[in-house]
């Protein structure tokens, strides 16, 4: 049977794995997790690069050492700070001086959709130490692609590839982020804003004509009732006798013992 035999009955493993499955190549074809999880992230993963340019190089000519790292004939090397945009991507380098030329795997439209290098080596860090190029993984993240003509873009996925993870003040849900609620925070679908049982805000306007003895009404909309109302004149800055009295949390009645013209008086109110 030259070790080959068809299963027609199913094929029962007690609990054991099939280990070494290659990526599938047609429809009946069985899918293995690594290429089962990359489709579903819509990701395609390249084969890595040994390491990256930090900056533009000349690809005729190119250095012996790339983010400080030395490398060899046939290695892999991410070029994602070109000058011209249409450079970027995978190239192979041939030797220090020689011109390096596309990866293969790396040189088509379709190759470079939504295309995924992780870059093996490097030494460039930021401010808090952590690695720059080496050791992460690089997105394609350009569309409607014509090699040599449209710029690529390469950015480098969070965390080295890995899931994102929600910092201080925020919560990850899948792959949605969204503030957490805190004494003084109020969030909602309008956004993040100021509870206002923690703060004192203030309501400002110029009144209209006033006459003595008689109330009138002034909404300043601050939700409550616990607030402090005072009367002023515009031209002078002097505090005007005045009854105010609180209506509701929104509005106050504000009498005047003197008559005023409009926008001589200023109502002023914290709560």
């Amino acid at each position: 049977m030259n070790g080959f035999r068809k299963f027609f009955v199913g094929l029962d493993l007690n609990g054991s794995r099939i280990t070494g499955l290659g990526d599938p190549s047609a429809p009946s074809d069985a899918v293995n997790l690594g290429y089962l999880g990359n489709s579903l992230a819509s990701l395609s993963y390249k084969a890595p690069a040994v390491a990256a340019a930090t900056q533009n190089i000349d690809i005729a000519t190119p250095p012996a050492t790339f983010d400080s790292i030395a490398v060899a004939a046939n290695d892999r090397i991410l070029l994602p700070r070109q000058t011209d945009a249409t450079q970027n991507g995978v190239w192979i380098y041939r030797g220090q001086g020689v011109a390096m030329t596309r990866a293969t795997d790396l040189d088509t439209a379709t190759e470079l959709q939504s295309a995924v290098v992780v870059v093996s080596r490097g030494t460039a860090t930021d401010a808090n130490g952590d690695l720059l190029y080496g050791d992460r993984a690089w997105l394609q993240r350009s569309d409607n692609i014509t090699v040599g003509t449209t710029p690529l873009q390469w950015i480098p996925l969070p965390g080295r590839g890995l899931p994102y993870q929600a910092g201080n003040g925020l919560r990850l849900d899948g792959n949605t982020f969204s503030a957490v609620p805190s004494d003084g925070l109020l969030v909602g679908p309008g956004g993040v804003r100021v509870d206002p049982a923690y703060v004192v805000r203030k309501y400002a306007s110029d009144l209209g004509a006033l006459t003595a003895g008689t109330a009138v009404t002034v909404t300043h909309g601050l939700g409550t009732t616990d607030i402090t109302a005072q009367l002023r004149l515009v031209s002078t800055g002097e505090f005007i006798d005045a009854d105010i009295v609180v209506k509701d949390a929104n509005s106050v009645t504000v009498t005047s013992l003197v008559p005023l013209p409009a926008s001589a008086a200023r109502f002023v109110a914290h709560g």
